[in-house]
């Protein structure tokens, strides 16, 4: 931030009023930033707004030769103890002209107002400064020279005591050349600071997955169509919220009450094991409207704020730890599957806040006696809602929402990206992301401790704009081919680099992002920024329910409908455009340029490198060391109960969800358990990873009951998902999908896939397969899968695991088109529903509706055993399990 000051310093103050004043407003045609001056400010806030783009007024306040205070500078020799050097500080005027730091002001100039404004933002009384290089122009002062700030006065310049030296008046114009010296924070507290900010970030990450989750629940759900309505009351208020902090000039208030506001999301996550699935999703939506308040809170402090200093050491931490946890955990996220630990986590983001506030804000300083009477609460940040600073704010909320929209869709779980780009991705692919994400940490870890600068060059624009972009732009390729559908968009090796590219160049482009609105805060744009970036998230949801629902969605379904790759195409051109309208987006220098100016600023800011390092580090070393080696000597398959009997298991498991609507987890892995199921075919299970946060119930319920598991299908192809578990391991694994439903104008668009295994057991060869058909009147699919069968499959011990919706009235499902399962192709079914004289009504195989929908067919093996049960309601399905032996010849 001090780059700016050091140009204008070098230039002596001497800028035309049309260079200054370009410099300090930005009012061009790309609506800038429009940083506000001010006459006075208390805690590094405005607290006397001045004429906003009064050209003249800034550059009398600069020039000292062309404000009354460069008379008055004479009159400071009664505060002084020595005249002599009083006398020189007045007779001599700021230093010689400096031509390429002039030139860079007005690139740099709205990260500070002008020297002489807001100037006792950089100094304060008690504060001990060095000279970073000789004041030259009649001042005394040499380079390395220490000193103390006494008093500041209403002009901004300082009395300044020297050990060497008398005490003297120092011009405001002259502070580039002094640097405050930074007091070391202590390691314990810097650790002490960084683990609160990382836990209220981990807050901040789930409920933002949670909202995400529950939401999408509220569009399966059935039963919550009658509460749409209420919803969308909910976000539109949610959002409007963002556009109150600028039209109501809150931004000062939040800034001074931070630690309260961030008190709030973590209570109301606490908070949100309600019964209701409705009133948690509302506590949800809530608990992410003031999750943005807190940031707003954290970005409206002191440029020079500790505050936001410790707070991007926390995301940065909670953005590599919460995937590492997940991992560890089996591939759940334990915070929203399980209710105790979501409590725990938001009773700890409580404390953390309460901590913060008992211990005063972090960024805190007091103000000196002769600053408290004329201290007030509006300032710049007066109410504001004009034009001017909406287009920079369309810039970063783009920029936002796409970051944000990405890093749920794919980054939130270290399994996704791999999961992503293959239906059977090896079993350390998860490392490759871990890799990749550490590098980017790390990397900006660096750059942010050695050459924070180089984030403001052009090149690093370039650079942070193109790599997601071009990532993905990749998920356009394909490398999967899938029977009947073709070549999967989004999968293989190309996808998948273009995944880790994405993950890890994200470190940066939160950095990017962040100073976006940094310099937000300054134009009081802040909360119309936030305003953007939700529209953007509502806007990015939209079209991942297009992706998913087809003509089921609300908009875009006939557009989006099964093209994922093109709502992440989209996604990396709003990141883009966002980065480069910026008002500093096209206008960035060099790093040369940069360079040069960073030679003659202060030094950057690490009070807690060390303490955010090394909590990285012992993250990695556990995670390493720990977590990876637990975790592969637990994913050993399981080996069967009973080795006389092989138990078969049949679960639609609703993408994930009970009945409730929370992620039902335990609650499947238990029923499964109980059952001793050896295979287990699974419909509904693809958890919508894009709207889900990465969730894959899968993978969950596979490292949870020690199975092996194959997927069906890369999770980039919008499918209902045909999932396999098993104890015996597989010998051939294979999917397929059936034509798109014609016939149900209100089905899903996703596919319908058709999943295949085979597995030896006692020496046999048996066909294990598992498809789901939700549609409700087309018969095709059906007549499909029966053809493939009497074709492909029609020898040797097979069975098939079916969700079908049908038939949809109490007749018998002999005289729907069921009846072609059993025609010709030697299968019967295991509760004998496809018998001609089976007694009405079927026993129900789902919970709402009543009916009978589940069935399990085989061929060439001896019946043992069958159940259905209904004992929890995991799904709105109910578990279907039989017991088969192979038939001796």
């Amino acid at each position: 931030d001090s780059v700016a000051i050091a140009a204008q310093a070098a230039s002596g103050g001497t800028h035309s009023a049309s260079k200054m004043g370009a410099a300090c407003t930005r009012p061009d045609a790309r609506g800038g930033y429009g940083v506000c001056s001010c006459s006075r400010v208390v805690d590094g806030l405005c607290s006397r707004p001045a004429q906003r783009e009064g050209v003249q007024d800034l550059r009398s306040s600069v020039d000292p030769a062309a404000s009354p205070s460069a008379g008055r500078l004479h009159s400071k020799t009664v505060l002084a103890r020595n005249p002599y050097h009083n006398e020189k500080n007045a007779a001599h005027g700021p230093g010689a002209h400096d031509a390429r730091a002039a030139e860079l002001v007005a690139y740099e100039q709205p990260r500070r107002p002008a020297p002489g404004l807001p100037v006792d933002a950089l100094f304060r009384q008690g504060d001990e400064v060095v000279v970073k290089r000789d004041l030259g122009g009649g001042y005394q002062l040499q380079q390395g020279e220490l000193g103390k700030v006494l008093h500041i006065d209403g002009d901004g310049d300082a009395l300044i005591a020297f050990p060497d030296q008398e005490e003297q008046w120092v011009h405001s114009s002259m502070f580039p050349k002094l640097a405050k010296v930074v007091q070391d924070v202590p390691f314990v507290l810097q650790l002490l600071r960084v683990m609160q900010a990382a836990c209220l970030s981990m807050c901040g990450w789930n409920i933002l997955t949670g909202a995400a989750e529950v939401a999408y629940w509220h569009f399966i759900d059935p039963k919550s169509v009658e509460s749409n309505n209420w919803f969308l009351t909910i976000v539109c208020s949610s959002l409007a919220s963002f556009l109150f902090v600028d039209c109501c000039g809150l931004q000062v208030f939040l800034a001074r009450n931070a630690s309260g506001v961030a008190l709030l999301p973590p209570l109301l996550l606490a908070l949100c094991e309600v019964q209701g699935a409705t009133s948690r999703l509302d506590l949800l939506i809530l608990a992410a409207s003031l999750q943005g308040w807190g940031v707003i809170s954290s970005l409206a402090a002191p440029l020079s704020s500790r505050r936001r200093q410790v707070d991007g050491w926390g995301v940065l931490i909670a953005l590599v730890g919460m995937p590492m946890l997940r991992w560890s955990m089996g591939s759940v996220n334990i915070f929203l599957t399980n209710s105790s630990a979501r409590i725990m986590l938001g009773v700890a983001g409580v404390l953390c806040a309460v901590a913060e506030l008992v211990q005063g804000d972090l960024d805190a300083e007091k103000t000196s006696e002769d600053d408290a009477p004329r201290a007030c609460a509006a300032g710049c940040c007066r109410p504001t809602c004009e034009w001017s600073g909406w287009p920079s704010a369309i810039s970063s909320g783009l920029m936002g929402g796409s970051a944000v929209s990405l890093i749920l869709a794919y980054m939130s779980s270290l399994e996704q990206p791999g999961r992503s780009a293959y239906s059977d991705p090896m079993y350390l692919a998860a490392l490759e992301t871990l890799g990749a994400l550490s590098v980017g940490i790390f990397a900006l870890a660096a750059v942010w401790c050695m050459t924070p600068w180089w984030l403001d060059t052009c090149q690093a624009a370039l650079m942070i704009g193109l790599i997601p972009l071009v990532g993905c732009a990749l998920q356009g390729t394909a490398g999967v081919e899938l029977e009947v559908w073709g070549s999967v968009s989004g999968s293989g090796w190309q996808a998948h680099c273009g995944l880790l590219l994405l993950t890890m160049v994200f470190p940066f482009m939160l950095a990017l992002f962040s100073k976006e609105l940094a310099l937000l805060a300054q134009s009081r744009a802040l909360g119309r920024s936030f305003f953007v970036l939700g529209l953007v998230l509502v806007g990015s949801y939209a079209a991942n329910l297009a992706v998913l629902l087809g003509d089921r969605a609300p908009l875009g379904g006939e557009l989006m409908r099964g093209r994922q790759w093109l709502h992440t195409l989209g996604l990396g051109l709003a990141w883009c455009v966002g980065l480069w309208a910026a008002p500093n987006g096209a206008s960035r220098p060099s790093v040369h340029d940069l360079w040069y100016l960073s030679r003659h600023s202060g030094p950057p800011k690490r009070e807690y490198m060390l303490g955010a390092v090394t909590w990285l580090g012992v993250l990695l070393s556990v995670f390493l060391m720990g977590a990876v080696p637990m975790r592969t000597v637990r994913a050993g398959i399981q080996l069967p109960v009973h080795q006389d009997v092989l138990i078969i298991a049949g679960f639609n498991v609703q993408q994930g969800f009970d009945l409730r609507g929370f992620p039902n987890v335990d609650c499947v892995s238990r029923l499964l358990t109980d059952a001793d199921a050896d295979l287990a075919g699974l419909s509904e299970s693809n958890g919508a990873h894009a709207v889900m946060g990465s969730s894959d119930p899968v993978l969950a319920y596979a490292n949870r009951l020690g199975m092996e598991s194959f997927l069906g299908t890369p999770s980039a192809l919008p499918s209902s998902g045909q999932a396999i578990l098993s104890r015996v391991p597989f010998r051939e694994t294979s999917a397929s999908t059936l034509e798109a439903s014609t016939a149900c104008a209100t089905c899903s668009s996703r596919a319908h896939v058709w999943s295949k295994a085979t597995v030896e057991w006692q020496g046999v060869l048996v066909q294990f397969h598992v498809v789901h058909i939700e549609s409700l009147e087309d018969a095709s699919s059906i007549k499909y899968v029966a053809e493939q069968l009497r074709e492909h499959f029609r020898n040797g011990p097979l069975i098939l695991v079916g969700s079908f919706g049908m038939p949809i009235n109490a007749s018998r499902p002999r005289d729907s088109v069921l009846a072609e399962l059993v025609t010709g192709t030697g299968l019967k079914e295991v509760f004998g529903a496809l018998d001609a004289d089976v007694e009405l009504p079927l026993a129900p195989t789902e919970f709402v509706s009543g009916r009978h929908n589940d069935y399990i067919f085989y061929r060439d093996l001896q019946l043992v055993g069958k159940y259905i049960d209904s004992r929890a309601q995991c799904s709105d399905h109910m578990l279907t399990v039989a017991s088969f032996r192979v038939v001796k010849e």
